[in-house]
């Protein structure tokens, strides 16, 4: 059984969270606004339970390559997919490596 794992980008502060008690609170320990998650103004990405090839975890958002072409990771369908910005799906998610996320490096998926 994989474990559950999310993370969230926080747009105000230009950061990625991990951990859903972090992505609730802010440094203060104060309640962080809980609201900016219900209104999609902080995205929220789960764990897919596999790893690259450097043994990172892999999330929802990640910009993966797969030794020829940057793939996003995105939850469609009820599974998680690498897909091309075009729209092809890669049938074997194996030998991957994160190269970013498409918060903090959207460029990866417009120049690879």
């Amino acid at each position: 059984m994989r474990e559950i794992k999310f993370r969230a980008w926080d747009k105000d502060e230009k950061e990625m969270i991990y951990g859903m008690n972090k992505c609730l609170m802010n440094w203060d320990g104060l309640q962080h606004n809980v609201n900016k998650f219900f209104d999609g103004f902080i995205p929220v990405m789960q764990y897919t339970g596999l790893e690259d090839i450097n043994g990172g975890e892999i999330y929802e958002g990640d910009i993966v390559w797969d030794g020829s072409v940057a793939r996003k990771i995105e939850f469609k369908s009820g599974c998680f997919l690498a897909v091309i910005k075009q729209g092809t799906y890669l049938h074997a998610i194996d030998n991957l490596e994160i190269i970013g996320n498409i918060y903090e490096n959207p460029e990866l998926m417009e120049s690879k």
